[in-house]
């Protein structure tokens, strides 16, 4: 029996349930905004692939720069490989995006599912000892008609 002023756990825990809906909701929906713009990132990297221009600032010009001493001999790297590897910066901070908006996906999906499993494992457990009632009076009807 609670006593006047008490609050039974369930609305001591509503307003966590709120905000873990809340937070789960705003996480899903960052995630699909990310992954969107990765998404259209990657659309307009294929239809223009002139947007990728600004990677060529990371190719060094000095000549210098791109020589390497190997046994004694000197190679200079060809501007292509520098090329591809600026290309390959830009698609490597691409994906971490992607990845970045999954893991908030994922997150604002595990949130809403926990309350949900919570749920499901009360609504089992009352069909159970509903069950359990029902077998019971089943017997006891037995009882009653084996005795008449």
């Amino acid at each position: 029996m609670m006593k006047e002023g008490q609050y039974s756990r369930s609305e001591i825990y509503e307003p966590i349930k709120g905000f873990k809906k809340f937070l789960g909701i705003i996480l899903i929906a960052a995630g699909a905004i990310i992954a969107l713009w990765a998404i259209i990132n990657i659309y307009y990297i294929f239809t223009n692939p002139q947007q990728l221009e600004v990677f060529k600032q990371i190719i060094p010009d000095s000549p210098k720069i791109r020589e390497l001493d190997i046994d004694g001999k000197k190679v200079i790297l060809p501007e292509g490989v520098f090329l591809f590897m600026s290309y390959g910066i830009g698609c490597f901070l691409l994906f971490i995006a992607a990845m970045i908006g999954a893991g908030f996906i994922t997150g604002g999906v595990n949130l809403l599912m926990s309350s949900y499993q919570r749920l499901e494992a009360k609504i089992n457990k009352e069909i159970g000892n509903l069950k359990k009632k029902i077998d019971e009076a089943k017997a006891l009807i037995m009882r009653k008609s084996d005795s008449e």
